[in-house]
């Protein structure tokens, strides 16, 4: 964020509680907890809690997995980074700090840029995120 800019992308977040019922408070409770440890303002969006494995899974996880053909999510901090059409570039495991894709996304904001177009996706965190370009 710090290397992009708030103007350039947004992470959108989605808590879930499959993964040793880490975010099982309430969704303002969650907020709150994220809100304390720096995940607030502008480029930064907290939803409601989601599943992304099994039965009654969210679309956008659906989606994710699907378009990566990986399948089951198996920990949190997976992330997903997608191009501007919103295809399903990548999938990161836990293992991949975000920081490690600043590059791949610095990349897909020029484009997005260059091409004048207002949105890249992505997901960190077993979230899903919204990059977009300058309006």
């Amino acid at each position: 964020m710090q290397t992009h800019g708030a103007d350039a992308f947004a992470i959108v977040a989605f808590p879930c509680v499959q993964f040793l019922y880490q975010e099982s408070s309430s969704n303002a409770k969650v907020k709150a907890f994220a809100e304390r440890r720096g995940f607030k303002g502008k480029g930064r969006v907290l939803m409601d809690r989601v599943k992304v494995n099994g039965w009654g899974t969210s679309p956008v996880w659906d989606y994710l997995k699907t378009g990566t053909k990986t399948g089951t999510i198996m920990w949190n901090f997976t992330k997903f980074l997608c191009d501007v059409d919103g295809r399903v570039v990548a999938r990161f495991g836990p293992d991949v700090h975000p920081t490690a894709l600043s590059a791949r996304i610095g990349a897909l904001v020029a484009a997005a840029k260059a091409a004048e177009v207002r949105s890249i996706h992505w997901s960190p965190y077993d979230r899903v995120g919204v990059v977009n370009a300058d309006p």
